[in-house]
């Protein structure tokens, strides 16, 4: 007896997209909470001693507008900071404020929750974010509700979306914000600095702005000049990035020779 999802393959029925979408809908029912998980030793996270200033340092270093919230240590998370929870009219009341009082609750999970009823849950309570522990109630990862939706229609960049780097020119390209700054360097064949606390181009520019981003501001690191080209809810989704290749002998000639010193 013929298997009715080959079927429909073979007939034509369901084209190659709709196939694959119907394959992570089910893979997406079976799985678990780590396998859809952030692992803790890439989690980002911030103290509950910490302040608000603080805490919106850390977001815009890490690329991230929501963070956990600790207490001690990561196995022991109180909440998550939402940066845009807050607005200019109630920054400076709250700036050196505890980050453990603006925190908003989370949820912790078993590593073996379902998937498919966590999205149910994390829709139901209007939640963003759950802390995954394992037995020992320690913590393993975290998961957002991006995760989840990346999980069942695919990945961001998957398919035949737009590639993550295009090139608009020899010296100008327009990229998606979670690029890592590496990738930036090798595709314009310049040297932008990699953070400690950032490594996307996203986190660069928030670093070099020193605060939120608004669309269309343009930053200039040396001869490169960033240009924060789309922000949706103070997320850096694209930037373009431009060299001034003219400009790079006239920087080096103001560098002073060691030898001349005297």
């Amino acid at each position: 007896m013929p298997n009715h999802y080959q079927t429909g393959g073979r007939e034509g029925v369901l084209d190659e997209e709709e196939r694959q979408r119907l394959q992570r809908a089910l893979r997406f029912t079976d799985a678990s909470a780590k396998e859809v998980m952030t692992p803790r030793l890439d989690m980002a996270a911030i103290s509950s001693e910490a302040t608000v200033e603080q805490a919106i340092r850390k977001c815009i270093g890490s690329g991230h507008a929501r963070l956990p919230v600790y207490e001690g240590s990561l196995d022991n998370v109180v909440g998550v900071f939402d940066i845009r929870d807050l607005t200019e009219s109630n920054y400076d009341e709250f700036a050196d404020s505890k980050v453990e009082n603006e925190a908003s609750q989370t949820l912790h999970v078993p590593e073996s929750k379902n998937v498919d009823t966590l999205f149910s849950e994390m829709r139901e309570n209007r939640l963003h974010m759950v802390i995954v522990v394992d037995e020992f109630g320690a913590t393993e990862g975290l998961i957002t509700m991006e995760d989840m939706t990346e999980e069942i229609v695919g990945e961001i960049l998957a398919g035949d979306e737009e590639t993550p780097i295009q090139f608009a020119g020899d010296d100008t390209i327009l990229v998606n914000g979670e690029v890592n700054i590496e990738e930036i360097n090798e595709a314009l064949d310049i040297v932008l600095p990699e953070g400690e606390e950032f490594e996307s181009i996203a986190g660069f520019v928030f670093n070099l702005a020193g605060r939120l981003v608004e669309q269309d501001e343009e930053f200039d690191y040396e001869n490169v000049t960033l240009r924060a080209e789309q922000v949706e809810n103070t997320r850096i989704q694209k930037v373009r990035v431009t060299v001034d290749r003219d400009t790079v002998g006239a920087v080096d000639e103001d560098i002073p020779d060691e030898n001349d010193a005297d």
